[in-house]
């Protein structure tokens, strides 16, 4: 897959060129019905930490690891650069050195691996990774934004302990910067850029591990990350499935999980067929709007197949309730009522009022997209859409894969010689 890259100045260049492209890509394309509040509130439950971003656990150590090596460079040497700029070009040096290790490898989770020395990824990996870094406490920032935090450590001095070149004050100062700026990773060799690997060290997968387990972590309080280690059969089908939907289905009725963590798995599972069915639906209108000569229904067809199985596709068909939605659901309320309303009553498919549900995912887009509403325009408006191409969500994920690819980074660490 490309990454888009480009030479960079200055930070000023930087949001230029942001705001460039935010105004040239497709907007909308995977939220089209507006049900991303929905889906990223139950993703939080499950997955709180983790974002479809991430790709590797070695980037929660990483940041912090040249967060370290800020703080200890002597005072005249801070003065020479920002913090800011200190981390965007360490973060470089980092994504050159693990492109020169993995070059020609794929799937590598290698942020920026496909870009030239010189380019620089859009997103960095402290911008990414930020949230994680503090929900699992890798950094504590003590609720400041990393660019706050930046300015905050500009003008440090440890004095002589930032002089040392010598390995036996490494646990000195360690201990130093975890007491006085919640740094809390395991210390680093001084080489680690170096010398640096995309798994995970022992003492970083056992730091992982045991931060996703913390019991005394308000976040992480029944959630899958916090439970995938102390269960061992959760931890299995986790590992074994190949999504969302085929891990839940196993795991809610696993021995000894708690009944919070049961009840959130059928929600995110249940929902995710449910809203399913509209995307069915308006990919269904789509092609009969844009390409009314070639397409031949097959959307239609596939959503006959999935109203049909709605019952037993479901894991609690008779207990879904709308207000389980409450904490997230807003302005999508009415649209998610009717929905369901409409197609819950397991009556034959040919008795059922298509036309009201046509009108409903119609109004639904028009609200959410405005103006940019496919439904509401000519083909001439975009220029992206294409015979049979789906647009918008599938069935949802949760960030499953994510999670799955950082706890196999966490159960595969890098063998010592």
């Amino acid at each position: 897959m490309a990454e888009i890259g480009w030479i960079d100045f200055s930070v000023n260049d930087r949001k230029k060129m942001k705001q460039a492209m935010s105004l040239i890509r497709p907007e909308g394309q995977l939220d089209e019905l507006g049900m991303g509040r929905i889906r990223d509130g139950i993703a939080n439950l499950l997955f709180p930490g983790l974002s479809t971003i991430h790709t590797r656990a070695k980037y929660f150590f990483i940041v912090p690891y040249i967060f370290r090596d800020f703080l200890y460079l002597p005072l005249k040497e801070k003065n020479k650069i920002t913090a800011a700029r200190y981390l965007e070009e360490r973060q470089h040096e980092v994504k050159n050195n693990l492109r020169a290790k993995y070059e020609g490898q794929s799937n590598t989770g290698i942020i920026g691996i496909t870009l030239s020395e010189k380019q620089k990824s859009v997103r960095q990996p402290a911008e990414i990774y930020w949230v994680g870094i503090n929900t699992f406490e890798c950094l504590n920032a003590g609720g400041l934004s990393m660019s706050a935090l930046l300015k905050n450590i500009q003008h440090i001095d440890f004095g002589a302990a930032s002089q040392s070149n010598t390995e036996e004050l490494d646990d000195d100062r360690d201990a130093g910067i975890d007491i006085n700026h919640n740094i809390r990773i395991p210390a680093a060799p001084r080489n680690w850029k170096e010398t640096i690997d995309i798994k995970l060290t022992q003492l970083e997968a056992d730091f992982l591990e045991n931060a996703f387990s913390d019991v005394h972590n308000p976040t992480l309080q029944n959630s899958v990350l916090q439970r995938v280690f102390h269960h061992n059969g959760l931890m299995q089908c986790l590992l074994n499935a190949k999504n969302f939907a085929e891990f839940a289905k196993v795991a809610y009725n696993l021995p000894n999980i708690e009944n919070e963590l049961r009840q959130n798995l059928i929600l995110a599972h249940d929902f995710a067929y449910i809203i399913d069915g509209a995307h069915i639906i308006y990919n269904h209108l789509l092609q009969l709007h844009f390409f009314p000569k070639e397409y031949e229904g097959e959307h239609l067809t596939a959503w006959a197949l999935w109203y049909e199985n709605l019952p037993a596709a479901l894991i609690d068909f008779n207990g879904f309730q709308i207000q389980d939605l409450n904490d997230w659901i807003s302005d999508a309320r009415y649209f998610v009522s009717n929905w369901w309303e409409m197609v819950n009553k397991q009556v034959p498919y040919k008795q059922l009022n298509m036309d009201a549900m046509f009108s409903l995912i119609r109004n639904r887009e028009l609200s959410v997209k405005g103006r940019k509403a496919r439904l509401h325009n000519s083909i001439q408006s975009y220029y992206e859409m294409q015979p049979m191409k789906w647009i918008g969500l599938r069935p949802l994920q949760y960030r499953f894969a994510n999670a799955k690819r950082i706890i196999e980074d966490i159960k595969n660490p890098i063998q010592d010689a």
